[in-house]
């Protein structure tokens, strides 16, 4: 399986490589790594985080949600970007794995509208364990 994960923590990216063995991964920690790596193959299964604590601001046009201007990038933007993909590449799987209850829940509001799965699990030591995807891929 070819599996993206975002997260801005070096530990987690390591539990999350331990634990995916076997599959294909691709780590990220921002934005626009997230963006670069939907451009490439597509994934069935990715992870998400919400705080990316790397400070990258961009002016998005968001006017459809109500705002629009300068602000942080967060998991909801790149929540955004995998509604926007075509539906061969959307993946089959979405984790939101944030520790911020406020930010999983905007993320899972979001992606109301994705065409695989979304769940919410806390990060934890086992993560990435166990996980089974139907995929053509």
């Amino acid at each position: 399986m070819r599996v993206l994960v975002l997260d801005d923590d070096d530990t987690r990216h390591k539990t999350f490589a331990q634990n995916l063995i076997g599959n294909i991964v691709v780590h990220v920690r921002t934005y626009d790594e997230f963006e670069e790596a939907l451009e490439g193959e597509a994934f069935d299964v990715v992870y998400l985080d919400h705080d990316l604590n790397m400070y990258q601001y961009r002016s998005l046009d968001y006017s459809d949600y109500g705002y629009a201007g300068a602000r942080e990038l967060t998991g909801q933007d790149c929540a955004r970007l995998l509604l926007k993909l075509p539906e061969a590449k959307q993946p089959h799987l979405i984790v939101i794995h944030s520790f911020n209850p406020e930010g999983a829940k905007a993320i899972r509001s979001i992606l109301l509208g994705a065409r695989g799965r979304v769940v919410q699990e806390l990060f934890c030591a086992s993560s990435g364990t166990g996980l089974q995807v139907e995929s053509n891929r």
